[in-house]
């Protein structure tokens, strides 16, 4: 593991940059945008060099679901975050804690290009209260991605996880008594 990760010592610590720059920011939409940030910096990093088959699989399996239309030719955003889940899908931590990979990557990409852009938004996306329980979750799958490239087994990116995910939530925005609440339904397994 210290060999691979010296040997890429520089490309990893951009990574880890914006990994801790998520975790130090108290404001969850620009939290959120480090760590999408922090995906596409890995994946450029680490897995798009002579993998134009493998993005065409990629493409061709979020076309079928509707996800994309167009093939540009490149690793598009969305592109790059289903690769991400497909890497971490045998790790049991995910199959637990996002149920619905599409769905979540489809969240991941609308509400990235809503924080950057501040465009009207036809899709769902993760309001900032949701971002606070997203981001935590997030946060793990960088992690275990980093830890696979360096060659962890998935068992004990899996344990590491386990130990690390513990987290507490409180849902404002479903609160009736908070200054937050929208008055929308309860988060269920659907939110990833």
């Amino acid at each position: 593991m210290l060999k691979i990760f010296y040997q890429s010592r520089d490309k990893f610590v951009r990574v880890l940059d914006l990994l801790i720059a998520s975790v130090k920011n108290s404001t969850a939409e620009i939290s959120f945008l480090n760590i999408t940030t922090a995906f596409e910096v890995f994946h450029k990093y680490f897995m798009e060099k002579n993998n134009e088959p493998l993005r065409k699989k990629f493409f061709n399996e979020l076309k079928a679901d509707g996800l994309v239309q167009t093939d540009r030719g490149k690793w598009d955003q969305i592109i790059r975050y289903h690769h991400l889940f497909e890497l971490t899908k045998d790790i049991q931590f995910f199959k637990q804690n996002f149920q619905n990979p599409r769905k979540t990557i489809a969240l991941i990409r609308d509400s990235r290009n809503y924080y950057t852009h501040y465009s009207e938004q036809k899709d769902e996306i993760w309001t900032p209260n949701r971002l606070i329980f997203a981001n935590k979750a997030l946060r793990q799958l960088l992690k275990a991605v980093v830890l696979k490239e360096l060659e962890l087994p998935e068992n004990l990116i899996n344990k590491l996880l386990n130990n690390r995910a513990a987290i507490f939530y409180q849902d404002f925005e479903n609160n009736e008594y908070s200054l937050h609440y929208t008055g929308t339904s309860p988060i269920n397994d659907e939110l990833y």
